[in-house]
């Protein structure tokens, strides 16, 4: 059995040695922040503290700008496991946060192909371009994660 790996990854071992406990770092503080702030708010936060715009955020996610100003607005709107995958991937979100938006948006990763699949992303390829998940996720039979990514 082969072990995944990142394939988007080009940091060496001893660039990870001193960047990942920057990140702990920060996703620890991040994960404080969002924590009482419900969906809306805390990917406004996110979006602010990565200096992302709405139409930034749309090239480095393919969702739409209207959806990304409906989820980032409206508490009612219906948030995806997709388009919380698709941010996560936009933003370089860790894990740890990307899990904590699903929380907050009450999602559940259920015990899926297309689930798992999605948690892999969300775990090994989130510094990837979302043109790269995308076809990663066609390679395996399973819908891109946004109608923009679905035209490649």
């Amino acid at each position: 059995m082969t072990v995944f790996s990142n394939p988007c990854s080009d940091t060496s071992r001893q660039d990870n040695d001193t960047a990942f406990p920057a990140m702990i770092e920060w996703a620890t503080a991040t994960n404080r922040a969002i924590a009482p702030m419900e969906f809306p708010d805390a990917l406004h936060y996110l979006m602010k503290n990565q200096k992302m715009t709405v139409e930034h955020l749309e090239e480095t996610s393919l969702i739409s700008t209207r959806t990304i100003i409906r989820l980032s607005n409206d508490p009612d709107y219906g948030v995806t496991r997709e388009h919380i995958v698709a941010l996560s991937v936009g933003l370089t979100l860790p894990p740890i946060i990307s899990m904590e938006l699903l929380r907050k948006a009450g999602l559940v990763m259920k015990n899926t192909m297309r689930h798992n699949t999605h948690c892999m992303i969300l775990c090994e390829m989130y510094s990837c371009k979302i043109e790269a998940v995308n076809q990663f996720l066609v390679s395996l039979n399973i819908p891109p994660l946004t109608r923009l990514g679905a035209s490649m």
